[in-house]
């Protein structure tokens, strides 16, 4: 497996507003953005596994339409590529994403 680091622009938070509100104002007529504390993300609606996104963030981009695995057998471990790309051994992963066709209800889509 090939793994290739992009360093990536991490922009103040301000800027992140400010550029969101512009962009969202050319699609709404009233744009309203805000810069709050992370609510607890293992509550309702989210129900996720963590409380919220904390330590070293990293993007993972795998597979996907141009990937002749897609469609396949091919599989892949997640633990051994986070272990593998960062060094992490405990993680908390979030995103898009679609399951084997032999799991649950064939490609994992409900």
């Amino acid at each position: 497996m090939n793994i290739t680091r992009v360093p990536l622009y991490v922009p103040c938070l301000e800027e992140l507003k400010a550029v969101l509100k512009e962009d969202l104002s050319k699609n709404y007529a009233e744009v309203s953005v805000e810069v709050v504390d992370c609510p607890d993300l293992m509550k309702l609606p989210f129900s996720l596994a963590a409380s919220g996104l904390e330590g070293n963030p990293e993007i993972l981009d795998m597979g996907g339409p141009g990937d002749p695995a897609v469609g396949g057998t091919q599989s892949y471990n997640i633990e051994a590529i986070v272990s593998r790309n960062s060094g992490c051994t405990k993680g908390f992963i979030i995103g898009a994403a679609q399951g084997p066709d032999y799991y649950r209800f064939g490609l994992s889509e409900v």
